[in-house]
């Protein structure tokens, strides 16, 4: 039995992302992902109703984005080795987001370093966390 965590809102693949870390807004923006399976993206600081709505379901989106897929969510590292799966092989781009991503082994092992990055650059710029409840 699967035990990950169903889309409630199944249809289109999503991509729901933190809209305030630049290094994210940039990824969204400039991969392009198979024609045939196109994505809609979710800017998560737009809805935090859907934020709290994963946070319900342990999925915390402070650590790492979130693709819902053929009615599964996947997250962090997970996510972005669908997401690399999606992104066809071409310009330089698309060749450089999907390297590291490639395997799940690598995604589990560069993921933290990423997601460590995003979150000292939010710091920096003193943007509050996704699920932060002051």
């Amino acid at each position: 039995m699967d035990d990950r965590p169903r889309n409630v809102d199944a249809g289109q693949p999503r991509v729901i992302y933190d809209g305030g870390c630049p290094v994210c807004r940039a990824y969204v923006r400039f991969t392009e992902f198979e024609k045939d399976r196109p994505l809609t993206y979710v800017n998560a600081r737009q809805h935090p109703d859907l934020v709290s709505q994963l946070s319900k379901q342990g999925i915390e989106l402070d650590e790492g984005l979130v693709v819902a897929v053929d009615d599964e969510l996947h997250h962090g590292a997970d996510a972005m080795h669908v997401l690399a799966g999606l992104t066809p092989r071409r310009g330089i781009w698309n060749r450089i987001m999907a390297w590291p991503f490639a395997t799940q082994r690598s995604s589990r092992i560069l993921y933290p370093v990423f997601r460590a990055g995003r979150n000292l650059l939010l710091r920096l710029l003193r943007r509050p966390p996704l699920n932060d409840h002051r």
